[in-house]
């Protein structure tokens, strides 16, 4: 009843990616909360963070392709934090617990590290302009 709550939520929220939230809460955030870490109560999951981003860089992906990488890729542990932060934001606004610290995301593409700010500010990186008008055919 709580998580068909949080998948409408995500559904308002995040129409275009709302689909990736769900799956990742319900294949490995909840999974590791409930039944690897043994904890049910919502308000000591922030004590177990680190042991869940340990668990996710060597959990198999449920698709694994023959001769495939065996372990999840970095960027869908961060879309798995990104869930986990997302089912905890819901937790806070439904008032079900207080406002904890954020899970990190792991350093590397999409987690907005250091190196790649000290890029961008050093003018390594630039932005493309947006198109003002379409091309004459």
């Amino acid at each position: 009843m709580l998580f068909d709550k949080f998948t409408q939520d995500r559904k308002r929220e995040a129409p275009n990616s709302w689909e990736t939230d769900i799956s990742h809460a319900r294949t490995y955030v909840i999974p590791y909360f409930l039944n690897e870490a043994k904890s049910n109560s919502i308000v000591i999951w922030s004590d177990h963070y680190d042991e869940f981003r340990e668990w996710l860089g060597k959990v198999q992906p449920i698709k694994c392709r023959r001769g495939a990488k065996r372990t999840l890729s970095l960027s869908t542990q961060n879309m798995c934090i990104k869930a986990l932060n997302n089912f905890l934001n819901f937790m806070m606004r439904k008032e079900r617990m207080e406002a904890q610290w954020r899970a990190q995301m792991e350093r590397g593409f999409g987690s907005g590290d250091e190196e790649s700010e000290e890029k961008l500010n050093e003018g390594q990186m630039t932005k493309t302009p947006a198109a003002t008008s379409f091309p004459e055919l």
